[in-house]
């Protein structure tokens, strides 16, 4: 007992002790400063990797939603393409409406191919409105053919018939289509809004800066020594990465924003301008098929008119396209004008004859230039959009990488250069 009394019983340093004594002095104060800049550089690549990929998310969002508005609109537009065919064949009855009606059937095939795609990758709230166009689709198609057979055999019927099918086309089931694609450009638009997320990137890598440069003055103080070569370093690398990487997510979303005003909204508004103008043909045809209601359906002939040309006009100003539409258009319109003309005189026939006419410089013939040359645009509109959204996507997926080098890059320099300063009290 004595002698345990006189030496003592030696114990272990406590944990605290250990720790106290790591961060006492200069060399504890660079060890707790290097630990402080390892955290605030690890930090801000968690922040920034997250805002990153964020953008990123919303931009692919916005190109597979444009890609699946382009599909609906075009199943609107060839709709609206089959009930023009439908109408149009039901008036040539008896003379050349074999083509017109194969044309009517593609023009349904392709509608009816993309509906099932199209509720493959919908939302459950477009998941309705596809089962019901699905339905009233069937109930199209059936009321079209019992008004061809009816007509075939000169019954009255017929017309009836088809009316109430082109009714159903145009009061049911692209209205159901138009909520579907104001759905659509909802989501396209709310995704880029989205992606302005430049300032979120950007206070990380200034907090990170302030940290560096603050641990250099602090050095440069303590050890008299102007510059901490691996801290220079890490400074160096932080501010170019970081501002390599704003701009690049800035450039994305600008990308995003000129694809969105530009192309996408090309499309779209020609996509519109097609349908617009295949509901004034329909009008036409349905307008000589009811004798007498000519007056009634030209009004709408002439709001569907309106409504295309402004479509057109609008996306002439998003593009600068159109004009070779418009041209065309314009050309139908005045053939449409020439058949009011003889069926307010009298001349019914003559009217149906010069509607149902399928030779070069025929009614038939200025709006299937139209069609094309409507179609033509919105394929290259959509085209460039897709692009214009893959690269934004790009953009930001290379401004993930370049903030994480350069910030792996800091943080080896920070390692590197407090390392060095330890070494020299040893």
């Amino acid at each position: 007992m004595a002698q345990q009394a006189r030496w003592g019983v030696h114990r272990p340093a406590s944990r605290t002790g250990t720790v106290a004594a790591a961060l006492a002095g200069t060399p504890g104060l660079i060890r707790a400063l290097l630990v402080l800049c390892l955290v605030v550089v690890a930090t801000a690549g968690v922040v920034v990797s997250g805002v990153a990929r964020s953008q990123e998310s919303a931009l692919r969002t916005a190109g597979e939603e444009a890609s699946r508005l382009g599909d609906i609109q075009a199943t609107s537009t060839a709709l609206a393409s089959a009930d023009a065919y439908a109408t149009n064949a039901f008036l040539a009855a008896g003379r050349d409406e074999v083509d017109t009606l194969a044309q009517f059937a593609a023009e349904m095939d392709t509608a009816s191919s993309m509906l099932p795609q199209l509720a493959r990758t919908g939302s459950s709230g477009d998941a309705a409105y596809l089962s019901q166009i699905n339905v009233d689709l069937s109930t199209y198609n059936n009321l079209a053919a019992q008004a061809q057979a009816n007509n075939r055999h000169g019954l009255a019927v017929g017309a009836a018939y088809l009316s109430n099918a082109s009714t159903l086309m145009r009061e049911d089931i692209r209205p159901d289509l138009a909520t579907l694609i104001s759905r659509g450009d909802y989501r396209v638009r709310s995704a880029i809004d989205g992606t302005g997320v430049a300032n979120a990137v950007a206070v990380p890598f200034l907090v990170v800066l302030a940290v560096l440069l603050g641990v250099q003055v602090w050095l440069a103080v303590r050890t008299h020594r102007l510059v901490n070569p691996g801290m220079a370093l890490a400074t160096l690398v932080v501010f170019a990465s970081g501002t390599v990487t704003i701009l690049l997510i800035e450039d994305a979303r600008t990308t995003a924003l000129e694809a969105r005003d530009g192309p996408y909204s090309v499309a779209t508004l020609m996509s519109g301008a097609q349908a617009s103008a295949n509901t004034a043909k329909s009008n036409e045809s349905l307008g000589l098929i009811q004798q007498g209601s000519g007056n009634e359906r030209e009004q709408a002939v002439e709001l569907a008119l309106d409504r295309a040309y402004g479509q057109i006009q609008t996306a002439n100003e998003h593009g600068g396209v159109g004009g070779t539409a418009k041209a065309n258009l314009t050309t139908w319109n005045q053939r449409h004008d020439e058949i009011r003309a003889l069926d307010d005189a009298g001349d019914w026939s003559g009217a149906v004859d010069m509607s149902t006419d399928q030779s070069h410089s025929s009614a038939n013939a200025s709006f299937s230039q139209f069609r094309n040359a409507a179609e033509t645009e919105v394929r290259a509109a959509t085209a460039r959009a897709d692009e214009e959204f893959a690269a934004a996507e790009d953009m930001t997926s290379l401004a993930s990488t370049v903030a994480a080098v350069g910030l792996t890059v800091g943080a080896a320099g920070v390692w590197w250069g407090l390392a060095r300063r330890l070494d020299e009290y040893r």
